[in-house]
């Protein structure tokens, strides 16, 4: 009966397993940017070692010219 003279205590009661579930989506959310760095770290990586391998095949080629 207490209840009904205070109407915040069902929705505080109602609110925490709404919070309870809030925290699983935001841990995902935590490891998919994570992921997202991750993969943004590769894709720079990668790109980096792209043009390392262009600039050794240019001077290959150069070299190879100058003969």
């Amino acid at each position: 009966m207490a209840d009904l003279c205070c109407p915040s205590r069902p929705i505080e009661r109602a609110r925490f397993p709404i919070e309870r579930a809030r925290f699983p989506i935001e841990r995902a959310r935590f490891l998919i940017e994570r992921a997202r760095f991750s993969i943004d770290r590769a894709l720079f990586a990668f790109e980096r070692a792209r043009f390392a391998f262009d600039r050794a095949r240019f001077a290959f080629e150069r070299a190879a010219c100058a003969d």
